[in-house]
């Protein structure tokens, strides 16, 4: 929900066009803890009145929004981004380890010498130091 929805929810009309909005970024995202419009403008309103004749502070505009949410008032909820997958944890058994080791060993020697053998040796190296001990 951007900023921009927020104001124009808020902004008043006709009569009432004189009337106060949010001005800063703070008090436009208190607001946008509550899931419904109209829920948005009774808070700000609340806020407005809690504020009387003084400027109306984002932490008043917060404590009407909290206010409203302990009355039931539906919260938004923000989307939630997926979780990445914890990387699955493999044991190898020391032969298979070894195994490895003899392969990356025999690729070594074939490509020794060859065009892009520093690249194989760097990729290799990399491959064993992931290796145990």
């Amino acid at each position: 929900m951007g900023a921009a929805e927020v104001v124009a929810q808020l902004s008043p009309r006709g009569e009432n066009a004189n009337e106060p909005v949010p001005t800063s970024e703070k008090q436009i995202r208190a607001l946008t803890l509550l899931a419904q419009p109209a829920d948005r403008c009774q808070a700000w309103n609340e806020a407005r009145k809690l504020a009387g004749k003084y400027p109306v502070t984002s932490g008043l505009v917060s404590k009407a929004v909290r206010k409203m949410i302990r009355a039931g008032a539906e919260p938004r909820t923000a989307p939630r981004t997926p979780k990445k997958p914890k990387p699955k944890r493999v044991l190898l058994e020391v032969e298979q380890i070894k195994t490895i080791r003899d392969q990356l060993s025999a690729i070594r020697e074939a490509t020794a010498g060859t065009k892009g053998a520093r690249k194989i040796e760097a990729a290799i190296e990399n491959i064993e130091a992931l290796l145990p001990k």
